[in-house]
């Protein structure tokens, strides 16, 4: 098994912080998730290669922390990790827009079953402009997660 401390307590790191942001009153949908970036970062990186326990831990843990129902983080991480190696299989070039490929589609997959498990779960509709808001910032927030996480990496090759 490869090294996958960094990866995993990177990730508990970030739904620690996340967690403690409180979003403004009413506005519950409007914070970027910054977890999937995060996850999504490490999926992307083929050299980290976190098996589904890991996963599945820290979907519970985010679960714990953000109030949400449990195991749905979980299956939802699940659903970005097989559908990012399936689009990882369909496209064999390697480039930084494969990266960003990769980001968009699982960061729409995420958004896209989150809609469908309360719409299915709470059987409500909720507004869709609060889930186009947060996932347009976690677009945005991708990049800024994507060279904190990389330069971490680099400090830890270096060390």
């Amino acid at each position: 098994m490869k090294n996958v401390t960094l990866p995993f307590f990177s990730i508990f790191f970030v739904i620690v912080i996340s967690s403690v942001l409180k979003p403004p009153v009413g506005y519950s949908f409007l914070t970027p998730c910054f977890t999937i970036a995060a996850i999504i970062y490490w999926i992307s990186n083929k050299k980290y290669l976190m098996n589904d326990y890991h996963f599945f831990l820290l979907g519970l843990f985010n679960d714990f922390f953000i109030g949400t129902p449990l195991g749905s983080s979980s299956i939802f991480f699940f659903i970005v990790k097989i559908s990012i190696y399936f689009l990882d299989s369909r496209f064999k070039e390697n480039s930084i827009m494969k990266n960003i490929r990769k980001f968009v589609f699982g960061i729409t997959i995420y958004y896209f079953s989150i809609y469908l498990f309360i719409v299915i779960y709470f059987t409500k509709s909720p507004s869709i402009s609060y889930f186009l808001m947060s996932y347009l910032l976690t677009l945005f927030v991708f990049p800024i997660m994507y060279i904190i996480l990389s330069w971490i990496e680099n400090r830890k090759k270096q060390n």
